[in-house]
């Protein structure tokens, strides 16, 4: 079960409601499905949470935020018919009559004191029902419906059985996607109930990463397109500038083979247009920090201040590159090389042969406390005032110190 296209683009939330909202209409929506909506389990149990049936879709409203204020109303009718007048408004606000337990007057407060209900809302695109709300009790969620890593065989008895009848309620025209990326999707065959209903309402789909091997006919496929040629280390590099991802070689591709002048593609055709991703470009900086370049390192470093890239960002990718070089020390003192390292991280083989490479020039000392001074530079951007660029200086300044004191 993975992820597909429509997820960010052709099917939003709003679009799953409209072809689900009739069967949804006669459906008891359960705690767990309603925290898709962000709402607590408290606030359903209070009966703070209501849902409609539309003729659009389902509507689901959490009251308990709303303070009253009625700029829904307002904003609705200003947009839809031209004037501020809550009395058209195709939301209202009402405040509820709330007796005591021996029918004493109109409690005060905010629990619940306040109903919202759609009369003839169009739910609109743009709802300016919701852009108004300061307390932002109306919502809409462009990215669809989503569940990542649950596991339901894990649930308690009850919860397992509420998503039960869920999924087998579920119509068949009705689409709900279970992603499943850091957990592995493992069914519980003795749970027979629940695990019929995967087997009978689910497909499961698995998209795997392409192998480099993939990916280098695939970017030789698309420079031919375009009556150009590239080695399969030019597109090796290509790759690791890039980080690997379709959608952005693609548009690189197009850039490269619009600029290169003959019909063979160099590496400086490449540096001269494409734009390299965070872990390229932080990888020239540990490179830079194993020669003990300091100064080659900030101007790298000053470039992606440049680019206003968050200097987080740039600290956790020096730091994964940093130990990506102990992991090939490591793997170098075992007597082994590039292909263990890149099985035991993952990595390309372009950027694995310069990690080892750089590993050579540099003692296990150093691996070990540039380890430990980016752990340092953590702590301190994240628990000091002191300011976040110069916390990365101060870094590069103490590891290009390690490298050149030839630390072992």
């Amino acid at each position: 079960m993975a992820k597909t296209d429509f997820l960010t683009a052709d099917m939003t939330r709003r679009q799953f409601m409209k072809i689900s909202g009739r069967s949804l209409a006669g459906l008891t929506l359960s705690a767990s499905m309603l925290s898709l909506f962000g709402c607590s389990q408290q606030q359903v149990d209070s009966g703070a949470v209501a849902t409609w049936a539309l003729p659009q879709g389902l509507l689901v409203v959490n009251a308990d935020l709303c303070t009253g204020c009625q700029r829904c109303e307002i904003n609705c009718t200003l947009t839809n018919d031209g004037v501020c007048s809550s009395y058209i408004s195709r939301v209202k606000i009402q405040r509820r009559l709330n007796l005591d337990g021996a029918g004493n007057g109109l409690l005060s407060g905010n629990d619940n004191c306040f109903v919202y209900f759609p009369d003839t809302c169009r739910q609109c695109e743009d709802p300016a029902c919701g852009n108004a709300c300061p307390q932002k009790a109306i919502t809409t969620n462009e990215q669809g419906i989503r569940v990542d890593d649950v596991d339901f065989f894990k649930q308690a008895e009850g919860a397992r059985e509420q998503y039960r009848m869920i999924f087998a309620d579920l119509p068949e025209y009705c689409c709900l996607v279970l992603y499943y990326d850091t957990a592995e999707w493992k069914p519980n065959g003795t749970m027979r109930k629940l695990n019929e209903v995967f087997q009978t309402k689910c497909e499961r789909v698995e998209f795997g990463k392409q192998s480099e091997r993939d990916l280098v006919a695939w970017i030789q496929r698309h420079f031919k397109a375009h009556d150009k040629c590239a080695d399969d280390r030019l597109c090796q590099y290509l790759i690791f500038l890039t980080d690997g991802t379709m959608t952005t070689l693609a548009g690189e591709i197009e850039k490269v083979a619009s600029y290169a002048k003959g019909q063979e593609i160099t590496k400086g055709d490449m540096d001269a247009v494409v734009i390299p991703a965070l872990s390229a470009q932080t990888f020239d900086i540990s490179n830079a920090i194993a020669d003990g370049n300091y100064d080659a390192a900030l101007r790298k470093l000053q470039d992606l201040y440049a680019m206003q890239t968050e200097p987080i960002l740039i600290l956790g990718a020096i730091g994964s590159q940093l130990r990506r070089l102990l992991y090939a020390k490591t793997v170098m003192n075992a007597g082994q090389g590039q292909q263990a390292l890149m099985e035991l991280t993952g990595m390309k083989s372009y950027p694995a042969g310069l990690t080892m490479n750089a590993a050579r020039r540099v003692g296990d000392g150093f691996c070990r406390r540039a380890v430990e001074l980016c752990l340092q530079a953590d702590r301190d951007m994240k628990a000091s005032r002191d300011d976040p660029e110069r916390v990365l200086e101060v870094l590069l300044a103490a590891l290009a110190q390690e490298a050149r004191s030839g630390t072992r």
